[in-house]
């Protein structure tokens, strides 16, 4: 099977930076509400004892998906950022 050629993108380089731009500020925001999850479920574990053990543990679990969930977004804003730069990837 012949490979296909490739293609131009279909978005401006403007239009890539300004989607890095808005994937990079969601992505910071939650990151910073995932690190005061995984604090505020630390400070609970290792001062309760019994039933707040389980919320802090599960304020921690919360905290590292959306820590998880940040990482991939700030990965789409650099991809999308190092797009518009008309940069190779590889």
């Amino acid at each position: 099977m012949p490979e296909a050629p490739l293609s131009e993108p279909r978005q401006s380089r403007a239009e890539l930076d300004r989607e890095a731009g808005r994937f990079h500020g969601v992505g910071a925001r939650l990151a910073v509400a995932a690190v005061l999850l995984v604090v505020v479920g630390a400070v609970v574990v290792v001062v309760a004892s019994g039933v707040g053990d389980v919320l802090g543990v599960l304020l921690v679990c919360l905290g590292v998906v959306a820590g998880m969930v940040a990482l991939a977004l700030e990965g789409t804003a650099l991809v999308s950022w190092w797009s518009s730069r008309d940069k190779p990837f590889a």
